[in-house]
């Protein structure tokens, strides 16, 4: 069975063009120079993707999912979703 790095890193890698690189401290996947998806360093159990409102709402649905606030200010990123690791089953 994969680990959660394991397919964060199989995810980025599918993506033609994309590069590794890291932003807030955090290991991410960069497409045209921008991210979409990120490795949770917090738990090492979940992955932060970039989506649209409506798959925002749903992946909010999901039970541990929460909104992704990098550096815990008081506001999180907009339309970014941190996905746990058990919902890649």
């Amino acid at each position: 069975m994969k680990n959660a790095e394991q397919l964060y890193n199989e995810i980025g890698e599918s993506i033609t063009d994309a590069k590794a690189g890291n932003m807030f401290g955090w290991k991410c996947f960069k497409h045209q120079n921008k991210p979409f998806i990120f490795f949770d360093k917090k738990t090492e159990q979940a992955m932060v993707f970039k989506l649209n409102k409506d798959s925002l709402i749903d992946a909010l649905d999901l039970q541990g999912a929460d909104t992704f606030n990098p550096g815990d200010k008081a506001k999180p990123m907009k339309n970014w979703a941190v996905i746990p690791y058990k919902h890649s089953q």
